[in-house]
């Protein structure tokens, strides 16, 4: 979980307000506890060929993992974890939802190259 500070113009004007306090201090002892329960989510992941199927059933029939897909993720740097369309699992390179979206994208922007 992650908490932001958020600045606020007048006292009040805020939803809500963390403060974090020592748990072993004596306000802590006194204080109603609130819990929070944080489930996690394995995000689908997807092989090349996948992306390429998906593309493709989108209407961009030109698009293949050898040529347009290679170029096209080499370009964009989609490869950087720091980009998020994917994660190495133990050597193999498997993309997320978010970079079919990507790709479909870059496919509709090329015009006639992909269909």
């Amino acid at each position: 979980m992650l908490f932001k500070r958020k600045l606020v113009n007048r006292p009040g004007q805020a939803d809500r307000v963390v403060e974090f306090i020592d748990p072993a201090s004596d306000l802590a002892k006194t204080i109603d506890k609130e819990y929070w329960v944080k489930k996690e989510v394995e995000r689908t992941k997807f092989r090349a060929k996948d992306v390429v199927e998906a593309v493709n059933k989108a209407g961009f029939k030109k698009f293949n993992v050898y040529g347009a897909h290679t170029r096209i993720w080499q370009a964009d740097d989609a490869k950087n974890p720091a980009k998020g369309y994917g994660v190495d699992v133990q050597g193999v390179w498997y993309w997320y939802q978010n970079w079919i979206d990507r790709c479909l994208e870059l496919c509709a922007a090329a015009g006639d190259e992909y269909r």
